[in-house]
C-alpha cells in the first residue's frame, strides 16, 4: 500500500501532494467565502452568491488568496522551507531584469495579436470614453490580475514543477504543469479546443522562463501583463471572461483565428505568438 502513495524517499507522491493541496485550497476557499458572505449580507450590499460584478471580484479574491494560503501553508509547514525554493526569489538587479523582460514580452505578445487582427480586418476597435468609472476598471483590473499572475505561477510552475521535478524529472515536470494549469481553465466559459491548446502551450513558455531564470519573476511578469494588455487595454475576453478595456472589441472574422466568444487565446493568430515567444525566450542575452 505505501508504494502507492510514498515515493522512494517515504514521501508522499508528487500527485498526492497537488491533490492535498487543491482540496486544501477548496476547504479554504469555502471558509473564506462563507465567511464574507455571511458579513457583506449581514451589512448589506454586495451579494456573492448571484456574483454580480462586485461579487466576481470578491470570488476571484478569495479562490486566489484560498490558493496562496494553501501554497504557503504546505511548503513552510509540511516542506519546512520558504518560498524562495519554489521560485519566489527576492527582487535583485538580475531578478528584476527577470521581472521586466517578462512583462515587456507579455505586453508586446498582445499588442502584436491585436495589430493582427485589427490590419487583417478580423475585429474593430473603438477607443472607449475615459472616465473615472474606466479608471476604476484599469486599477482594479491591474490589482485582480497581479494577484492572479503571482498565485497561478506560484501553483502551476512553483509548487507543481518543484514537486514533481524532485520525483519525476524537469521534462515531465513541465509538461504535467502545464496540463495542470490547462485544467484549472476548463470551466471557464466559451472554451474551445484551441483555447485548450493556447493555454497548455503558454503554460510550457512559462515553465520554459521557470526553468531558464529558476525564479518566477520572468513568467509572473509576462503572466500579468498578458491578462492585463487583453481585458483591460485592448477590451478582450480573458479566458472567456468579459473584462472593460480602453477599447471595445468587435468580432468580424473568422472564430479560428479571433478566437471568438473564448477571446482571442482561443485563435490560431495566438498560437502562434505563443510558439515566437519560446525563439524570443532563447535569443534573451
Amino acid at each position: 500500500m505505501k508504494v502507492l502513495f510514498l515515493n522512494k524517499q517515504g514521501e508522499p507522491k508528487w500527485l498526492i501532494k497537488i491533490a492535498l493541496v487543491l482540496v486544501t485550497a477548496f476547504i479554504f476557499m469555502t471558509i473564506l467565502s462563507v465567511g464574507v458572505s455571511i458579513l457583506v449580507n449581514t451589512f448589506g450590499g454586495i451579494d456573492i452568491v448571484n456574483l454580480n460584478n462586485s461579487g466576481m471580484m470578491i470570488f476571484a479574491i478569495l479562490q486566489n488568496v484560498a490558493f496562496l494560503l494553501a501554497v504557503w501553508l504546505f511548503v513552510r509547514f509540511w516542506e519546512g522551507r520558504s518560498l524562495s525554493i519554489i521560485g519566489i526569489t527576492n527582487l535583485t538587479k538580475n531578478t528584476k531584469s527577470d521581472l521586466i523582460f517578462g512583462m515587456a514580452l507579455g505586453a508586446v505578445s498582445i499588442t502584436v495579436i491585436f495589430l493582427i487582427l485589427l490590419l487583417t480586418g478580423s475585429i474593430e476597435a473603438n477607443l472607449s470614453t475615459f472616465d473615472l468609472e474606466l479608471f476604476g476598471y484599469l486599477v482594479s483590473g491591474l490589482f485582480m490580475f497581479s494577484m492572479v499572475a503571482f498565485v497561478e505561477e506560484l501553483f502551476a510552475r512553483g509548487y507543481c514543477m518543484t514537486v514533481i521535478t524532485k520525483e519525476r524529472g524537469m521534462a515531465l515536470a513541465v509538461v504535467i504543469s502545464s496540463i495542470i494549469f490547462a485544467i484549472l481553465h476548463i470551466g471557464n466559459p466559451n472554451l474551445t479546443l484551441i483555447g485548450i491548446l493556447n493555454i497548455f502551450l503558454v503554460g510550457l513558455l512559462f515553465a520554459a522562463m521557470f526553468f531558464f531564470t529558476d525564479n518566477l519573476w520572468m513568467p509572473i511578469g509576462y503572466h500579468l501583463t498578458w491578462n492585463f494588455f487583453q481585458g483591460n487595454i485592448f477590451g478582450f475576453s480573458v479566458s472567456g471572461l468579459p473584462v472593460q478595456g480602453l477599447f471595445s472589441i468587435e468580432y468580424v472574422g473568422n472564430n479560428i483565428f479571433t478566437g471568438g466568444a473564448f477571446g482571442i487565446e482561443g485563435g490560431l493568430v495566438t498560437t502562434f505568438v505563443i510558439i515566437s515567444g519560446f525563439f524570443v525566450l532563447y535569443k534573451r542575452p
